[in-house]
């Protein structure tokens, strides 16, 4: 993988500072990390999420608890429903279609950051025990539209502790939809 001076963006990401992690503090167990976040309007009884607060729509948060703290839920001003991605259990070539951008989220946010966002919220999810390394290569914008290529490694144990490299990309067409394939 590419030393952190060699590319455009490196970010650490650790599962006790996940989504996942705060929830479990915060509401019902989740057993496992979530398959997807709803879409839904925040209101007054929505908290948001700390692990992702800096990313606001409108002074909001993208990212927030159900009223109930059940659940983790996404702002329907910033997209549609959104499947999580496994990167690393991702088949090489394989494609996911995560959901939709609206076009309020890519006018308040720079596409960097909307990328940033979707990893540290484990919708595109780089690990599966401890947390991974991502490094940002290449990036491409183009009217409404938006390509990343990033390397990663991540770390997990199974008898003894394992880094296992990866390679994906993640982009979006200029009406929203997000796709993220694995390319290594």
């Amino acid at each position: 993988m590419a030393p952190a001076a060699a590319c455009l963006a490196h970010w650490e990401l650790h599962s006790q500072a996940s989504l996942l992690a705060e929830q479990r503090r915060a509401g019902a167990h989740q057993p496992d990390f979530f398959a997807r976040y709803r879409a839904e309007a925040l209101g007054p009884a929505h908290a948001p999420v700390e692990a992702v607060r800096r990313f606001a729509l409108a002074g909001a948060p993208v990212f927030a608890f159900a009223p109930d703290r059940s659940s983790i839920v996404v702002d329907v001003r910033f997209s549609s429903d959104l499947e999580v991605v496994d990167v690393p259990r991702l088949a090489v070539g394989a494609e996911v279609r995560v959901g939709r951008l609206t076009d309020a989220a890519r006018a308040a946010l720079d596409a960097r950051a909307i990328l940033e966002l979707l990893v540290r919220a484990d919708v595109v999810r780089t690990y599966w025990h401890l947390g991974s390394e991502v490094w940002l290569q290449r990036e491409d914008a183009s009217p409404g539209g938006y390509r990343a290529e990033l390397d990663g490694t991540h770390t997990y144990f199974t008898s003894r502790r394992h880094r296992a490299p990866f390679a994906f990309a993640v982009e979006w067409a200029p009406d929203g939809e997000v796709v993220v394939t694995r390319r290594s």
